[in-house]
């Protein structure tokens, strides 16, 4: 954040969460977002946790984001969000 900070990029900071099921664990990351290029518009990762989503929701509509969310629960212990699902989609 520091090295954006010196270059006059603004930092918002979004929550980042883990969640551990059995052996299995998955990190929370909304920064896996997709912003279609030359609007604004978000497609984000809801992952069901209302109160790490709406904050998430709310950083990105706090800077003129229409926001999309992407119901990305069981991405989560498969270890992907909307952008890795976009980038194997590209692959194939």
């Amino acid at each position: 954040a520091a090295k954006f900070l010196s270059q006059k990029y603004t930092v918002k900071r979004i929550p980042l969460g883990f969640i551990q099921l059995g052996h299995d664990y998955g990190f929370l990351s909304y920064n896996n977002a997709l912003i279609e290029k030359g609007t604004k518009k978000a497609l984000i990762p809801n992952f069901g946790l209302d109160c790490l989503d709406e904050v998430a929701t709310s950083t990105f509509v706090s800077e003129g984001y229409t926001v999309k969310d992407i119901d990305s629960t069981e991405g989560i212990f498969r270890k992907y969000g909307p952008h890795c699902m976009y980038l194997e989609k590209r692959k194939l």
